[in-house]
């Protein structure tokens, strides 16, 4: 069942939106912040838009 989850992510997710080191490294850290900091989710994705959003300006 969990290997059925993990699929459904990945195929539309993650070949999609993980280009590059940068946005690995972004999805990481939101993924700590939310996880083990326990930042609300709302935060998570207004800092994820911000920096994304710099990261391809950058990259």
């Amino acid at each position: 069942m969990v290997g059925i989850l993990l699929a459904a992510l990945y195929a539309p997710l993650f070949t999609s939106s993980i280009n590059n080191g940068a946005d690995f490294g972004l999805a990481a850290i939101l993924f700590g912040l939310l996880h083990f900091w326990e930042t609300p989710a709302w935060l998570i994705i207004i800092i994820g838009v911000i920096v994304g959003t710099g990261i391809s300006y950058i990259f």
